[in-house]
Order: structure tokens, then C-alpha cells, then sequence
């Protein structure tokens, strides 16, 4: 279990000290039990005040960002790292900004083999712009302004990473398929190729295998499990960036 304490939350968060990490900070644990075989770095959310609050209204905006770093059979992380992982759940272009300037400095803390596109591949992780027209706005189409903070933090890929969409293949000259393209182009830079589950792995888990020389993709011939029901969201009762 992983928790961002700054206060105590009506009580809830009363006795949790030994589970708390915080924002910067690099774990090694899990259940409680020491696993030499990776590293966690979180960084994301981080509780702000109420000003900054106000800017980064929704849900979305309170997930967990973190960079994996993983080792391949039973050799230990801190003797070679085979894999680095990215993956920001849901957290929208506000929250890449503010954690790039945080960590500007160091950039490696961004790195990644494999990243998980955030948003399902939403343009709303890469821009503020909205591509079509909606709630009355219009859409800027191609023209939508790509934040070059943002990008930099989720472009930090290593050579021949894999950038994994959990989607389905965006329709054409859409804002998904905008990001899409982007993500495209980040792959390309480095050698990588741009996945997406429902494409390249369409109702069968979409396996990546780390190996000492890095990640690589395995045909997968059967579903690992049943597939668990949707739940519903919760609520976030203080603001995080």
C-alpha cells in the first residue's frame, strides 16, 4: 500500500506512519517484506494548498505517478536494472507540468523501457487545448498546442522502448489520435514501438518480458483469469498535484 500523507484526513489517516511514502522518495517493499528484485519512485500527487487547488479540479488529477525500476530473474535491482516502468494512471497535462519542473534537474527520474500512455492516450495529458468542438468551445484541431513540459517528461524514453496505450485505436483526426501520433513520433525517436492492447492484444493480457537485455513482447495464447467487474470511483477528499 502506498499513501501521500501531509494531515490527518478526518481522522483516517490516523497510525499510518509505517506505510507513508512520500513524494521523492524510493521504495523497495512489498506487503510489508523486503524485495531486492525493484525500486519505486514515486512522484506523484502531492498534497498543495487550496489555491493551487482550484486549478486542478477532478479526480484525475490525484493519480500515482511512479518509475519502476525492475531487475530480470533473481538477480537484484541494485546489481542491473533491466527495465524501467512509467506510469501516471490518469493525471492530466497540469500534473506532467508540475512534476517535470520538480524534477527538471533529473530527468533520468522520468526514464522509461516500457511507458503506459496516461489517460488512455488522451490528448488532455499533453495539452489544454481540446481538439474538437464541445460544451459550446471550439476545438483548435491539428492546431492544438502540445505542452513542451509535459512532453518532455513523458518523452524520456530509453532505445527501443515500448509506449502501451490501454485502448482501442483512435478514429482519425481526433484528439486520442493526435496523442497517438505524438506518442508515435517519441517511439520512432528512439527506436521504439508505440502498442496498444486492443490492437496488438485484443482480449488476451498483452505480456512484456524482462529479459537482461531489456523488455520484449511474447504472443500471448490464452486469457490469464477472468476479466474483474467495473467498480465504481471514489472520491478524493484532498487535493493532490
Amino acid at each position: 500500500m502506498i499513501r501521500v500523507l501531509g494531515e490527518d484526513v478526518h481522522g483516517k489517516t490516523e497510525g499510518i506512519e509505517d506505510v507513508v511514502v512520500n513524494v521523492g522518495d524510493t521504495l523497495s517493499e512489498i506487503c510489508g517484506e523486503a524485495d531486492s528484485s525493484f525500486t519505486a519512485l514515486l512522484l506523484s500527487p502531492k498534497i498543495v494548498s487550496e489555491e493551487e487547488a482550484e486549478e486542478l479540479a477532478g479526480k484525475n488529477n490525484s493519480s500515482i505517478v511512479m518509475q519502476f525500476s525492475l531487475a530480470a530473474g533473481e538477480k537484484a535491482v541494485d546489481e542491473h536494472v533491466a527495465v524501467k516502468f512509467l506510469t501516471g494512471g490518469d493525471a492530466e497535462v497540469d500534473i506532467w507540468k508540475r512534476v517535470w519542473g520538480r524534477n527538471e534537474g533529473n530527468p533520468e527520474n522520468f526514464s522509461y523501457h516500457v511507458l503506459q500512455t496516461p489517460h488512455h492516450c488522451s490528448l488532455g495529458v499533453l495539452s489544454h487545448d481540446q481538439y474538437s468542438d464541445r460544451d459550446g468551445k471550439p476545438g483548435k484541431g491539428e492546431e492544438c498546442e502540445i505542452d513542451d513540459e509535459a512532453y518532455s517528461a513523458l518523452s524520456q524514453a530509453e532505445s527501443g522502448a515500448f509506449i502501451v496505450s490501454s485502448c482501442e485505436k483512435p478514429e482519425a483526426n481526433t484528439g486520442k489520435d493526435l496523442a497517438w501520433r505524438k506518442y508515435e513520433e517519441i517511439a520512432a525517436d528512439n527506436e521504439g514501438k508505440k502498442l496498444c492492447t486492443m490492437v496488438d492484444s485484443q482480449d488476451k493480457p498483452l505480456k512484456i518480458t524482462i529479459t537482461d537485455n531489456g523488455p520484449s513482447t511474447t504472443e500471448n495464447k490464452s486469457i490469464v483469469g477472468a476479466i474483474p467487474p467495473k467498480v465504481e470511483k471514489g472520491t478524493s477528499e484532498k487535493p493532490y498535484a
